[in-house]
């Protein structure tokens, strides 16, 4: 969507009215520009991935006793469930957090992750890796369902648990009230704040063990007292409240939030209530850590001491081979992994692990936007000529059938579900099983490849996972049961609407630890009965011949390899690696197991030989007492001391809202508020400010703006509206503004032989819209009807003031100018790009522009087009090295034409800032980019760490000129030279420094004969 077309408010040295000294008022212009660049839609033909809103809801709203809950109708069982789930999470964290969250926390539910993706309670685009998220300012907590019971379970805890550490820390809600309360302390570090989200929520579970096992074995615990990030923020957080529990009692976590509200950060607050510091906790805690995680070590034997390696990560620089599945010969092991920042599916050699091609790109298109490599697999056909696998594509997953030794795409099929599953094939080859989630229920699914027809072969309230074929038959899965055991059927559930006052409270058994994943069989046509049962959770069945089974369960503390001799035999452990069997493969003897293994941070696969042997004798370190009690812990551990014991909270009010529900009726809420007011006795009253306003839904969006100097007529006003509810998104406004002007370019692109001071009022509308066609492709467009008058100045006297400019014709008056113009635009715009810290590093970027202008009235006419193509390309290299080119070429016809400027750190860098200008103007830039300083740490009275710095070598080629007065070369000389074409060759420095990332270049131009002298530019912004 379009920014205010014409405006370049980025060249105002001030904003005031007239008879005032330009400078006076640069507080307020700076908190303008800084509104605009918030409040303004997306510029025109700006490069950047789409939100695509695939999907249109029929939102309704109802009233828990603590919650509003925005669901849709198709989700009413979820729905359901899910309220119901809120308010026994909300009265288990007010017993152990001792703290009762003053106002009604609202809930968003999407039934499936693809929905969720689609939210506009975030503008951000929302990754497959996030599983929910609570808004800061609003307490807004939005999740999914995707397809599984005990991590919908989990993320639910850990996201109130957020709402209730913000209500605690900052006292209330509201944008205005969260950034004024973050103000007055440092804020706790992330650790803190995602590990007790963790801690509160699943306590410590089979996750937790296996990041931290890996990272005490491989020495990369980071120290509490300093930041970090990544993953391993949430597990060494949540084994750090475990600690601060075991240490002091279970009351010292909501002690520390109570006494870091608005009193200072975590380590003044720490050292008071503990006597330890940050840096003496980190010292107790990492012993402590790993004294009891040696301790596990030591009886787990390596994967790679009874399996060999085939696709080490750290050998190729990758994060992850997963999910492995054999080819029916044995011979070929198809994989996802991660290479360049994509997700791609590839086919290796069981013998050496010989990468034979890559199958298929990933996030690189609309019709493959993720293939889920962390959720599900790829299955051969039995005669292996097939694989089967799933994609998101256009918002809904896609059942997709490949040429195993091409890739080739053969056919796609799009039931009515939301997302799938673990595609396996029958052993005839006759019929696909996926695991389906509709309206938030997930069940097994049959799809008859020949009469491409789909059957529901479960149907209940029970999530059903990981299906494997007994025989041809008889199916075996992992089952958990529902969310609210014996409350709901499935059809027939209550809405949320008609739940009574009286049903919230009385389900604790939704928080059992007891409960977790079993294996179920089930024969086609009948009704599914349990099969086997552990401790813990028992995932991904692989039959064995004779009715023998091999299983993977966590009881042991990680997903390690169990087995099932026979129907009236007991299970038993079989493998225990570190780093844990994840999405183990049988090959189809039976003879040989693939599986995935975290191990230093990513994860590897590796394959077992001879199955047989590895179950007829089990490694004396696997071989104590089987656990007999569930991993899952909610809401932390028994505390061994009572140092510290939680006040109780108060007890709650009643709220008129509670059971009542029906149709979400808009409702804006203040969504950001910025303001600077000043007076004086000479000026008076100036200042900015500005407020938006947004539904609950995020999905319409109001804003106003004002940079207020004395009388309305002097002032900066903006009002507009914003509706993303709906695939196309469109903004329509209007805007006054008032500015000093002093450039050799115009606000309507118009060049001035000489830089000149001009005062301009500009008044318009707008109306911009967006349609994006997927991911990566859209077509914004925009409409403005401007009008401007502007006063012309000489210069400013002695005493700062502005001295008017004469009217040639009445020199009695000051030189004045008026014009109206219609401008329309359109820009088709594409992004594929992948990106690394610096910028982008793989893949392609592009935009075709035209825009027209044309005058409705006033002293200067206007009829013109403007036209811009840009294509840039990525090409990513081993090391982190990569290569950018870029090619645009730009130009404007008919009468008062734009003027477009070369030279400067964006375009010629080998030149001064706007060094040529023209109608029409080329560009080429080519740009190997690599990592310069990784990493420098300085010692000293500051210590501190500087690093991911990046250099580049460069080389620009382009060009402006006017009508068709351009020699790229010079003639005549024997040689290649330039003549209006220009040249540079140089070297650049990037740094990145919180969000902005700094750039430096230092750069000659030549004529391809000499060099010139070196121009340097700094610069702050993004490579191209």
């Amino acid at each position: 969507m379009s920014d205010f077309a014409g405006s370049t408010e980025g060249n105002a040295v001030s904003r005031e009215p007239a008879r005032t000294r330009p400078g006076r008022a640069q507080r307020a212009a700076l908190l303008l520009a800084a509104a605009i660049l918030v409040l303004a839609p997306q510029a025109a033909g700006a490069f950047g991935k789409n939100k695509v809103h695939y999907d249109s809801f029929d939102w309704q709203v109802y009233h828990s006793p603590h919650f509003d809950l925005y669901y849709y109708p198709e989700e009413e069982v979820l729905a359901s469930q899910a309220i119901l789930l809120a308010e026994e999470v909300y009265e288990r964290l007010v017993e152990r957090l001792a703290h009762r969250p003053r106002k009604r926390i609202p809930l968003v539910l999407y039934s499936a992750h693809p929905f969720f993706q689609q939210t506009n309670v975030t503008p951000d685009l929302i990754g497959e890796g996030t599983e929910g998220f609570t808004d800061i300012y609003r307490s807004r907590v939005v999740l999914p369902y995707d397809g599984s019971v005990p991590d919908f379970r989990h993320v639910v805890a850990h996201e109130l648990v957020h709402v209730f550490q913000l209500d605690i820390l900052f006292g209330g809600s509201g944008p205005e009230h969260a950034m004024s309360s973050m103000g007055q302390f440092q804020s706790p570090p992330l650790w803190f704040m995602e590990g007790g989200a963790e801690w509160f929520s699943t306590g410590w579970d089979a996750e937790a063990q296996l990041y931290i096992e890996d990272a005490v074995a491989n020495e990369y615990l980071q120290p509490l007292d300093r930041d970090f990030g990544s993953y391993l923020v949430y597990k060494e957080g949540q084994a750090a409240m475990a600690f601060l529990s075991r240490r002091f009692g279970d009351g010292i976590l909501p002690e520390l939030f109570k006494a870091m509200a608005g009193r200072g950060g975590l380590e003044r607050t720490l050292k008071r209530r503990t006597g330890l510091d940050l840096e003496a906790l980190n010292e107790e805690f990492q012993r402590d850590l790993k004294a009891r995680t040696w301790s596990l070590l030591a009886r787990r034997p390596a994967a790679s001491e009874r399996a060999f390696p085939l696709l080490d990560h750290a050998d190729t620089g990758r994060l992850f081979y997963h999910s492995p599945a054999f080819s029916p010969d044995g011979e070929r092991l198809a994989y996802f992994s991660d290479h360049e920042g994509e997700v791609n599916l590839y086919l290796a050699s069981t013998l050496d692990g010989k990468v034979l091609r890559k199958l298929v790109t990933g996030h690189r298109s609309g019709k493959l936007e993720s293939l889920h490599p962390f959720d599900t697999g790829a299955s051969f056909s039995p005669d292996g000529k097939q694989l089967a696998l799933v994609v998101l594509s256009g918002g809904r997953d896609e059942l997709m059938i490949i040429d195993a030794e091409q890739g080739s795409e053969l056919a796609r099929y799009r039931p009515a579900l939301d997302t799938m599953r673990s595609p396996v094939w029958s052993p005839d080859g006759g019929a696909v099983v996926v695991s389906g989630v509709a309206n938030g229920v997930t069940d097994l699914y049959l799809f008859e490849v020949a009469a491409e027809t789909w059957r529901r072969l479960t149907e209940d309230l029970a999530d059903e996972q990981d299906p494997a074929w007994l025989d041809a038959e008889t199916l075996v899965f992992a089952r958990h049961r529902e969310l609210v055991p014996g409350r709901f059927v499935y059809p027939g559930a209550f809405a949320p609407t008609f739940l009574e006052v009286d049903e919230f409270g009385t389900y604790p058994e939704i928080l059992d630890a007891g409960d977790g994943y079993d294996l179920w069989r089930l024969s086609l046509g009948g009704s599914p009965e349990p099969l086997v049962a552990t401790a813990g959770d028992d995932r991904h069945p692989l039959p064995l011949a004779g009715g023998h089974l091999l299983f993977t369960s966590d009881a042991g503390g990680l997903a390690e390899l169990w087995y099932r001799a026979a129907p009236d035999s007991a299970p038993r452990r079989v493998y225990a690696p570190a780093g844990g069997i994840i999405s183990p493969a049988l090959s189809p003897d039976g003879q040989r197991l693939a599986f995935s293994s975290f191990n230093d941070g990513g994860y590897d696969i590796l394959v077992l030989e001879e199955v047989g042997g590895l179950l007829d004798a089990v490694d004396a370190r696997t071989a104590e007492a089987d656990p007999v009690a569930r991993r899952y812990q909610p809401f932390g551990i028994e505390p061994e001391s009572r140092d510290f014991v939680a006040t109780p909270a108060p007890p709650a009010e009643s709220d008129s809202l509670t059971g009542r529900g029906g149709p979400y009726k808009t409702r804006y809420l203040v969504d950001g508020v910025g303001r600077l007011v000043t007076y004086d006795t000479i000026y008076g009253f100036y200042g900015s400010s500005y407020i938006t306003f947004k539904d609950v839904l995020g999905d319409k969006e109001i804003n106003i703006l004002a940079d207020i100097f004395g009388q309305i007529s002097d002032s900066n006003l903006l009002l507009s509206f914003t509706s993303l509810a709906r695939r196309l998104n469109w903004s329509a406004g209007a805007y006054s503004f008032l500015s000093y002007y002093q450039s050799g370019v115009g606000t309507f692109g118009e060049y001035f032989p000489n830089a000149r001071l001009y005062l301009e009022w500009r008044r318009g509308g707008f109306f911009a819209g967006s349609y994006p066609f997927t991911l990566f492709t859209r077509l914004d467009g925009d409409l403005h009807v401007i009008t401007s008058k502007r006063k012309y100045y000489e210069g400013v006297d002695a005493f700062g003031y502005a001295v008017p400019t004469p009217d040639p014709e009445n020199p009695d008056e000051q030189l004045e100018e008026r014009r109206t113009l219609i401008q329309p635009s359109l820009s088709l715009v594409h992004d594929d790009a992948l990106f690394d810290y610096l910028g982008p590093v793989k893949g392609s970027r592009w935009r075709l522009s035209a825009a027209y202008a044309h005058s409705l009235g006033g002293d200067i006419a206007t009829d013109r087009w403007v036209g811009l193509a840009d294509w840039r390309r990525y090409f990513y290299g081993p090391g982190g090295h990569s290569l950018a080119l870029r090619l645009s070429a730009r130009g404007s016809s008919g009468v008062d034409p734009v003027t477009f400027y070369m030279g400067g750190p964006q375009d010629l860098r080998g030149y001064e800032y706007l060094e040529f200008d023209g109608t029409r103007a080329v560009m080429g830039s080519l740009e190997w980019r690599f990592p310069f300083i990784n990493l420098v740490w300085f010692g000293g009275p500051l210590p501190f760490v500087w690093g991911n710095i990046g250099g580049a070598f460069f080389a620009d080629l382009g060009g402006a000129w006017y009508g068709d007065d351009f020699v790229p070369f010079r003639h005549g000389t024997g040689d290649v030279q330039l003549q209006d074409l220009r040249g540079d060759v140089g070297y650049g420095l990037r740094m990145r420094l919180g969000y902005f990332l700094l750039m430096w270049d230092f750069a000659w131009p030549t004529d391809m004969q000499t060099l010139g002298e070196r121009q340097v530019h700094f610069s702050v912004g993004a490579q191209f």
